[in-house]
């Protein structure tokens, strides 16, 4: 290779000088071209490469001494010839007035993007050299030399590496890994730029799972830890002295000092100063070296093994007090790295301990629109558990998500928090006095699509619970109607369920709702019944009773990733819609809880899975009308001429003797998990349909229309009471206590 080196000729011309069109720098354009000559000279094969050089001018300001800042531009690059000083002044000062670019109104904003950027360069990467492959023994013999030739060469091997085809051959250079995790093992205290590129170079390195070997090896991942730790330490401490030099400054103000006090007040304040700028340029090249060290960790954790010894060093508690810094690039690696690990539970728990939910909270003000979307997806993941949500509630994080509805790219990430704040009853009536409740109303009356979507409505129907959220919600009588009416309309089954929430304990909804009562009745009793003639059990089955709630089902660490998946989706109508529209996975009855996941070749069962799809959403529908006429227990509701008019007390007396009671002998025979009502069980409805529900509310209404004693009468003639009579000899618990209550009425 020395021999070959020889005739080989390497010629750099410079070329023209730009701004850059985002950035405060300078771009230097220059052209390199290689020749290889022969044994008398002349040229034999050549190659030209266009390149660009980019010098960054970050402090660039109106007190900046532009002459000056252009002389020392030109003596510190060899690519800028000194009669180009007047070009290089006037650029700077282009610069210095630029504007920065701003979003116009109407222009779509950008899509949020998951992936993080390249940490690009920094200052300790920059130099004037140019690299090459055939050098590297050169720059291995300088790693052996003092530090400021290990960063010279650290920032010469720097600028192969993250070139992706110079990766495999210095991989090969088993010699230079070595020199370089030793360099890294035993001078990083030294210099925090020589820290900083060689754990860039293993960065490049492990932005690739086949070089995570070497990595590992040389046990990298734990040394980037130590040096982690090290430098939060270091950074405590500046602090530390920075506020005690401030408060010292600060008595300046205080009155009564002699001339000589003041003196030293004014040094202080002098070296205040002079240490403040010295601390910001320490931050920055920390912060330089965090990036590099998470981004490296952060990738490497893709082996579980690693991410939990990295968990047991605390990497936790690490990141989490690195979200106090300003610097977006760092804030948004850190939080994706957070957002990764609150999969487990055992970090979830960690990050608690640190605040996590304060700083989190901070950061939803940011104008940052990327770093604000990560942040709401890990509170999501945070979400899961019960500390959590109340705690984003006192802290007052729930307000912040709700002003976040109205941004297109953070409403659906936004609905899956609020709604999970919401299965806490207690959480409730913090909503109240937000903009949740009328975003919901005005989401629900105005959707072109005929049915809602689900995640806005599990919220509502949630809130409604609480009387006063319900009151907020509905309380106006031109919005209860509205609502009322689209639900009828178009037989949506989960508006009509929050009006049945709604008017389960509210008194005043329960006076509204009784303008709706003779097309609630007409609905339940018209149309087909709930069981198409067949014969009922009134004993749980493997399918779950109905909930006033709706419930997250499955483990909280295989549904987050999953749930994350869909809210990457722009489009919040199709991320919401497509909720309804899923394919799932049904239990047969017949095999005690087995999987049929259905052939998607055999066209007649997708005919009939999408018939009794359509019938059971119907039944839902039913249902829950059914549930809003339970909930009518007035007294002031002349049920007497209800049920003549309706005929109800037929229709009441035919389902009760739809339900088939079972045997004891069948009750033994049935599995434990059947029996208890445990078992496995999917659904292709939205709400899972069981028998006992059914016959609950038709129950419940017979409480409600005895509030009426002219009914009860009627009821007592019509031989119903012979029906319950059967069905309180052999029913289950779940309904024994309605029962009791109906009859202690009639009585």
């Amino acid at each position: 290779m020395v021999e070959d080196a020889k005739f080989l000729k390497r010629k750099i011309r410079a070329g023209s000088i730009d701004v850059h069109p985002t950035e405060k720098a300078l771009v230097v354009h220059y052209e390199t071209e290689a020749t290889i000559l022969g044994e008398l000279g002349n040229p034999m094969v050549g190659d030209r490469k266009e390149s660009q050089k980019i010098i960054r001018v970050r402090n660039l300001n109106e007190n900046t001494d532009i002459p000056e800042l252009a002389k020392k531009i030109i003596s510190s690059c060899k690519l800028i010839s000194e009669n180009k000083y007047p070009q290089v002044e006037h650029l700077l000062k282009y610069l210095l007035n630029r504007k920065e670019t701003k979003i116009v109104k109407n222009q779509k904003p950008p899509i949020i993007s998951e992936t993080l950027a390249d940490p690009g360069a920094f200052d300790s990467t920059e130099i004037d050299e140019i690299a090459h492959l055939t050098e590297l023994d050169d720059y291995l013999e300088l790693l052996y030399e003092g530090i400021s030739e290990k960063l010279r060469a650290s920032a010469l091997i720097l600028q192969l590496a993250r070139n992706p085809d110079n990766l495999e051959e210095l991989f090969q250079n088993e010699t230079l890994i070595g020199a370089l995790a030793r360099v890294l093992r035993e001078d990083w205290k030294k210099s925090t730029d020589l820290a900083t590129n060689i754990a860039y170079i293993f960065f490049c390195f492990s932005s690739f799972s086949n070089f995570h070997g070497v990595i590992l090896h040389f046990k990298i991942g734990a040394l980037i830890m130590n040096i982690i730790d090290h430098e939060l330490k270091k950074y405590d401490l500046w602090v530390e002295e920075l506020d005690r030099k401030h408060k010292l400054s600060n008595n300046k103000s205080e009155t009564g000092l002699t001339t000589d006090d003041k003196c030293l007040v004014d040094e202080a304040q002098s070296n205040y100063e002079t240490s403040f700028l010295k601390y910001t340029s320490l931050v920055r090249k920390q912060e330089q070296l965090f990036r590099v060290s998470f981004y490296l960790l952060l990738n490497i954790s893709e082996d579980l093994s690693v991410e939990i010894k990295m968990h047991n060093k605390g990497i936790v508690s690490m990141i989490c007090k690195c979200l106090n810094r300003d610097n977006f690039e760092l804030l948004i690696l850190l939080v994706s790295f957070l957002k990764k690990l609150s999969i487990f539970s055992e970090n979830k728990d960690e990050m608690l301990k640190n605040g996590i939910i304060d700083k989190l909270s901070k950061m939803l003000c940011r104008p940052e629109e990327d770093l604000v979307n990560l942040c709401l997806r890990l509170l999501y993941n945070l979400s899961f558990d019960t500390s959590a949500r109340l705690e984003m509630v006192s802290k007052g994080v729930l307000n912040k998500i709700v002003g976040l509805l109205e941004n297109t790219q953070h409403q659906p990430v936004a609905l899956y928090i609020l709604y999970h704040l919401t299965t806490e009853a207690q959480s409730r009536p913090a909503f109240v006095n937000t903009q949740c409740l009328p975003f919901l109303k005005k989401l629900i009356l105005e959707n072109p699509e005929e049915k809602s979507d689900l995640i806005p409505m599990a919220l509502g129907i949630n809130l409604v619970l609480d009387n006063q959220c319900a009151n907020a919600m509905l309380g106006e009588s031109r919005c209860f109607k509205l609502m009322s009416k689209r639900a009828i309309k178009f037989r949506d089954q989960l508006i009509m369920k929050l009006l049945r929430n709604a008017t389960r304990n509210n008194d005043l909804l329960k006076l509204k709702m009784v303008d709706f009562l003779p097309e609630l009745l007409k609905i339940v009793t018209d149309e087909k019944p709930f069981l198409m003639n067949t014969p009922r059990n009134l004993y749980p089955s493997t399918k779950p009773t109905r909930y006033d709630e709706l419930k997250v089902s499955g483990k909280k660490h295989l549904n987050i990733e999953a749930l994350n998946s869909k809210i990457n989706q722009n489009d919040t109508s199709s991320l919401l819609g497509n909720r309804l529209k899923m394919k799932i996975y049904k239990t047969d009855d017949g095999n005690n809880g087995s999987f049929n996941e259905g052939d998607d070749n055999d066209k007649e069962k997708d005919d009939d899975d999408d018939d009794e799809n359509e019938f059971r959403k119907k039944e839902d529908f039913k249902f829950e009308c059914l549930g809003c006429l339970a909930n009518l227990n007035l007294k002031d509701i002349q049920y007497s001429k209800v049920i003549t008019e309706f005929s109800l007390l037929k229709w009441i007396k035919s389902h009760l003797e739809s339900v088939h009671v079972q045997k004891p002998n069948d009750i033994l025979n049935r599995t434990p998990e059947v029996i208890n009502g445990f078992g496995p069980s999917f659904s292709s409805s939205v709400f899972p349909n069981h028998p006992d529900d059914e016959i609950l509310e038709i129950v419940r209404m017979l409480s409600a229309i005895c509030q009426d004693p002219d009914a009860g009468k009627m009821v007592i003639e019509a031989g119903v009471v012979h029906n319950l009579i059967s069905l309180l000899n052999g029913m289950s618990h779940f309904i024994y206590i309605h029962y009791i209550i109906l009859f202690m009425k009639l009585i």
